[in-house]
């Protein structure tokens, strides 16, 4: 009788995850009645590949989202910090001082996302659509409208090499991510602020937590997440560069 109780106490409190689990297996045996290929090994690795840039953003619009804001400059923060690390190894900068500087670019990214939002008192729609249009006009001044070229295989094998069974770094990096993140929001004060912050900023203001500091860190949290996305892709438009050249200088 207790495991019984246990049971449909587990299955109450974790009801949404289990129809997201349920909808997503539906997902999959209709897709693979249509086309038997869809789970083949190699289309799982296509999937996993394509899911890990939107997935690290995922993570860290996770923390926004849940602390009550929103981040609309995701996207145009994404593509400078991509600019910025393709940038750098053409100046000189060795490639893991790179990576690093582009996730503290991530991180004050968010941070002046959450400065806006808990200290000047601005909406984060309104807040998050500025900083998109701003970080979007530094990245075209950057560039001028044209792509960054010559960028070291070194950093494509850092970060898009393969692992294991064509699993990349890259893969590794979001799984490693989302455990962690998994981890920040469940068993650490930070995790439980952030929740009670969304639930009622007033209520958990009144219960003694820094609600102004809870929502910087958790665009903080965004922003890093955001230049994990921005590494990835570059890494991958790197390694598809290559592949179409390799292709054009085959070519009778």
């Amino acid at each position: 009788m207790m495991n019984n109780n246990k049971t449909s106490l587990l299955l109450k409190n974790n009801s949404r995850e289990l129809l997201i689990v349920l909808a997503q297996v539906l997902m999959i045996m209709i897709f693979t009645v249509i086309n038997p290929l869809f789970v083949s090994w190699g289309n799982m690795k296509d999937i996993i590949d394509m899911s890990t840039i939107y997935g690290l953003m995922a993570l860290g619009m996770s923390f926004a989202i849940i602390s009550g804001g929103i981040d609309l400059s995701a996207g145009a923060a994404m593509a400078l910090m991509g600019i910025l690390l393709g940038k750098m190894p053409k100046m000189g900068i060795p490639v893991p001082v790179a990576i690093g500087i582009t996730i503290i670019s991530g991180g004050f990214f968010g941070f002046i996302n959450g400065f806006l939002v808990s200290k000047m008192r601005i909406q984060p729609f309104i807040a998050t659509l500025a900083t998109q249009n701003v970080f979007r006009g530094i990245a075209f001044l950057i560039t001028d409208g044209y792509p960054i070229t010559s960028i070291p295989n070194e950093f494509r094998n850092v970060i898009y090499g393969e692992v294991v069974s064509g699993i990349r770094v890259s893969s590794f990096i979001f799984i490693i991510a989302a455990i962690v993140m998994h981890m920040v929001l469940k068993y650490t004060k930070f995790g439980n602020y952030v929740y009670a912050v969304g639930g009622n900023a007033e209520a958990a203001k009144l219960s003694g937590v820094n609600v102004e500091r809870t929502k910087i860190m958790a665009f903080v949290t965004c922003g890093l997440c955001e230049s994990l996305a921005a590494i990835a892709l570059l890494a991958k438009l790197v390694r598809q560069n290559v592949r179409l050249r390799r292709h054009m200088n085959s070519r009778p």
